[in-house]
């Protein structure tokens, strides 16, 4: 697993910030504590007993919000970046994103108070300007399009590597815009070449182009989370930043 969390560095420059990968690899010791570890400690002791192999891999990269050097950023900024991110193999790939049940919360609770509209407002306006439309064409919530998402992904998985079309990959970008995935339904969108965005016939118009220009941001998902995923072969990205903590904001 890959965290992709942004952190801000003012004006430092692109190539120091990336370079803030802190990989956190797993103790190699089975069954040994490791020297001076405090043996009260719960946490130590599980780390004791739980074979190496078991334990999860988590990198984290740390880097400025791209978008505050978007007149000039360019794709080949990250061509050194990316390879030493492929190295480290990660099955899943998280992204400073709010997830699309937390999105629907904070939506049911909009009349609480204003907090709730103003994250709503400031974090999760593609969520809703694209997720809305989407629900409104299927016929459906984004409760019930989380779950197709997860039929349409367990059929792409039980059919293998490459055997998902074009045709597919539309209809699932779609799911995941109903479901309030933004992230994921570009990543699925990033799969099209021009020609097939052209001649599918699931995502109307208006939300293609809207797709588009989520990929042509120059943010952390789209030029680092999308590629990364796509390079890997990956089918989601996942939202972490939940706003758990409302006073925090």
């Amino acid at each position: 697993m890959i965290m992709l969390h942004a952190t801000r560095f003012g004006a430092a420059s692109l190539s120091l910030a990336l370079a803030s990968v802190l990989a956190f690899a797993p103790s190699p010791a089975h069954g040994r504590a490791q020297p001076g570890a405090d043996t009260s400690d719960p946490i130590a002791r599980l780390a004791a007993i739980q074979p190496a192999q078991a334990r999860t891999k988590v990198l984290v990269l740390g880097t400025f919000h791209l978008r505050e050097i978007a007149k000039q950023f360019q794709p080949a900024m990250l061509d050194r970046l990316l390879p030493i991110l492929q190295r480290f193999r990660p099955d899943a790939i998280c992204v400073e994103t709010l997830p699309g049940a937390r999105v629907r919360e904070l939506d049911l609770r909009r009349d609480a108070g204003p907090l709730y509209a103003d994250i709503l407002s400031s974090f999760a306006n593609a969520h809703q300007k694209l997720g809305k439309p989407a629900c409104a064409l299927l016929n459906t919530t984004p409760e019930k399009a989380s779950v197709k998402v997860r039929e349409l992904l367990a059929a792409a998985r039980a059919a293998g590597p490459g055997k998902t079309s074009p045709g597919d990959r539309a209809t699932l970008a779609l799911w995941m815009l109903a479901a309030y995935d933004p992230s994921s339904a570009a990543l699925q969108w990033s799969y099209l070449d021009e020609a097939a965005r052209k001649a599918q016939t699931a995502v109307p118009a208006d939300l293609a182009e809207q797709l588009d220009s989520e990929l042509a941001q120059v943010n952390e998902v789209s030029a680092i989370a999308v590629r990364l995923a796509r390079t890997l072969g990956l089918e989601t990205l996942e939202p972490v930043d939940d706003f758990e903590d409302p006073d925090a904001y």
